[in-house]
């Protein structure tokens, strides 16, 4: 787990100004206005987004616009609350890329016969199946029929 890069010395007291607020000058934040982040915004779910603005009150470090369009605050720097964006892809190494031509096998049961198509993209879902379900690839046939293609 990281922290935000340096933290205050505690111990002079002088983390509090006039105010009665955290000193600002006092935190190097990890994390830069326009970076793509993920949200801790409920038990064990990342939300991606986009930092929206540094230190945007006197008691949040970001305030961050979700990708789902919701605005969320992070009072502290730390990866337990807001992290850097983790790219899903990168964790995936394809065979195809997107824009690759193939040949797809089409129909139903057994095998009515091949088409020609291009990838359109990576790790495509519907929206009716479950959360963890993915296939590698979509494509997108010359006769302009959507397929999918299940192997890496």
């Amino acid at each position: 787990m990281s922290v935000a890069t340096e933290l205050p010395d505690l111990s002079n007291g002088q983390m509090i100004d006039e105010d009665g607020y955290l000193r600002r000058d006092l935190f190097k934040l990890r994390l830069l206005v326009g970076q793509r982040v993920e949200c801790l915004v409920e038990c064990n779910k990342w939300i991606p987004g986009r930092i929206e603005q540094v230190w945007p009150d006197n008691y949040n470090v970001y305030s961050t616009i979700l990708d789902d369009g919701s605005r969320v605050w992070c009072p502290v720097d730390v990866d337990l609350c807001i992290r850097e964006y983790a790219d899903e892809e990168e964790d995936y190494i394809f065979r195809l890329d997107v824009g690759s031509r193939v040949k797809c096998r089409v129909g139903t049961g057994l095998v009515t016969g091949w088409s020609q198509g291009t990838v359109v993209r990576h790790l495509y879902r519907e929206p009716e199946w479950p959360e963890n379900k993915c296939v590698p690839y979509q494509v997108l046939l010359d006769d302009g029929d959507l397929t999918t293609f299940p192997i890496f």
